[in-house]
């Protein structure tokens, strides 16, 4: 008689996903208390092109609108603040802590000119929207044929 042995192929994918995981969280949880004035974190967002202007959309969960600064110099858009802690410090009995605080900064550069004088910014329920409008030299233009 045959002995069958069930293998499951995925354990051993699993194990080492868990054990990076535990490696990771170790080295962010060390970062935070070494390196607080270093950027961990870097907001994600969209970018989208239209006829006359630009579209940029960063998601900035807890951030307070105080807390952040808008540039923009030479093609180039800088978002940078901080996204505070409600506690001073990790507390002793934390299992876990998985957000980021601290500073931020994220630069997007554009291809073409902008009118600078012309950008909008608003910001609503951790939702940056600002709106760049694209220079009158590279807005697209219909051209009559005579």
């Amino acid at each position: 008689m045959k002995t069958q042995i069930l293998v499951n192929p995925f354990n051993d994918v699993m194990k080492l996903q868990e054990k990076v995981g535990n490696i990771f969280e170790n080295v962010m949880q060390n970062a935070n208390k070494e390196f607080s004035d270093f950027t961990l974190w870097r907001p994600t967002g969209d970018v989208h092109e239209f006829d006359n202007y630009f579209e940029v959309e960063l998601e900035l969960p807890g951030v307070k609108k105080e807390d952040i600064n808008l540039n923009f110099e030479d093609k180039t858009l800088v978002v940078n603040g901080e996204k505070k802690s409600s506690t001073s410090e990790i507390l002793p009995n934390s299992s876990r802590k998985e957000r980021f605080y601290g500073k931020f900064s994220r630069k997007i550069i554009f291809n073409v000119s902008i009118n600078a004088d012309n950008i909008d910014a608003k910001f609503e329920n951790g939702i940056l929207l600002i709106n760049l409008p694209k220079s009158d030299e590279v807005k697209p233009r219909n051209i009559e044929i005579k």
